[in-house]
């Protein structure tokens, strides 16, 4: 992550973590997630100050667009064009020169991942995961969460930051429409089938964000709840679940991005957050302890009382979260030339 990156985290970073951490010591006067929290804070001071240091005299410039071994295409100097009109000598890419092509969308996606990480609507994601964590670990549950019923909640949990990323995949998506830079995007050497693969590649970031905080989430039930023992079932079950979760990251990247190619005004992820939520709750509610089919093709999964998937089930529900995730991504590739 660039120097200018790390100087905009840096201070709202600090300020949200000790935040959490004097506001545990304030509400719980001390103990182990006090302490820990507070030891967080001074890590991650600790590791800001570093990544300054380190950052000092150095360029945030991003590697070179063209393909390993091959040489950078000269561009004449011409004429400034009349609006709309093609740039002549400008480097174009042809169809053919998949390597040259796979590099350039690799770059645009170092870029997007970036931007992704640090856009306000992505950052309230992971703020709502930070409170969740801190609410897990500060307010004693009567009937402490076994590690299984714990796995079988992280795509439910996953909804808020899922929900925000695909408002700030798309707003990334449209950034050039907002800034009025359409025409200077449209004269880089890469094309919008490109610029959108670039732009799917960012699909990690809120992949690591989920799996981070999953992780974290499993710990503290680990720690606060009842000692379970896992057979091969239930292992099997529960990485099903987890993997529900983190394909929902993937495919609210991918949700984003294809919303900005077929429709660009600011409300539409808006509305199709709330679409979706809506939908997927009527496709997962039903009778305490009745399931039905239905039901796997919720993205939160099943949510009635008392019913529990079966490993087949939960890797069916899997299955079918990777399909819609790759048929986003194909429907934003497809509308590319809308672009």
């Amino acid at each position: 992550m660039s120097t200018g990156v790390m100087r905009r985290l840096r201070a709202p970073v600090l300020a949200a973590v000790w935040a959490a951490a004097v506001g545990s010591v304030a509400v719980g006067g001390g103990g182990t997630m006090a302490a820990a929290l507070l030891a967080t804070a001074t890590a991650v001071t600790a590791a800001a100050l570093a990544t300054r240091q380190r950052g000092r005299g150095r360029g945030g410039t991003e590697s070179r667009w063209s393909a390993p071994g091959e040489p950078r295409a000269a561009v004449p100097v011409t004429a400034v064009p009349p609006t709309g009109a093609p740039v002549v000598g400008a480097p174009t890419i042809g169809a053919s020169d998949r390597r040259s092509r796979r590099a350039v969308a690799r770059s645009i996606g170092r870029f997007e991942a970036r931007e992704l990480a640090i856009n306000p609507w992505f950052g309230a994601g992971v703020g709502i995961c930070v409170l969740g964590l801190i609410a897990f670990a500060s307010i004693a549950d009567p009937e402490p969460t076994d590690l299984a019923d714990a796995a079988a909640m992280t795509p439910f949990l996953a909804h808020p930051l899922v929900g925000l990323t695909i408002v700030a995949a798309h707003r990334n998506a449209t950034r050039s429409q907002r800034d009025n830079t359409t025409e200077l995007v449209e004269a880089c050497p890469a094309d919008n089938g490109v610029r959108t693969a670039g732009f799917l590649r960012a699909g990690w970031v809120p992949v690591v964000a989920l799996g981070a905080f999953f992780a974290a989430y499993l710990v503290i039930v680990a720690a606060t709840g009842p000692r379970a023992g896992g057979s091969g079932g239930a292992v099997a079950m529960a990485a099903a679940h987890i993997v529900s979760g983190l394909l929902l990251g993937a495919g609210g990247v991918a949700l984003g991005i294809a919303l900005a190619r077929w429709a660009r005004h600011s409300l539409v992820p808006i509305v199709a957050v709330v679409a979706v939520g809506f939908v997927s709750l009527r496709l997962g509610d039903g009778a305490p302890g009745e399931y039905r089919p239905r039901m796997l093709l919720s993205t939160f999964g099943p949510l009635s009382d008392e019913v529990v998937l079966t490993t087949t089930q939960a890797w069916v529900h899997v299955a079918w979260l990777a399909a819609i995730s790759a048929a986003t991504a194909t429907a934003a590739m497809v509308a590319r030339e809308r672009a």
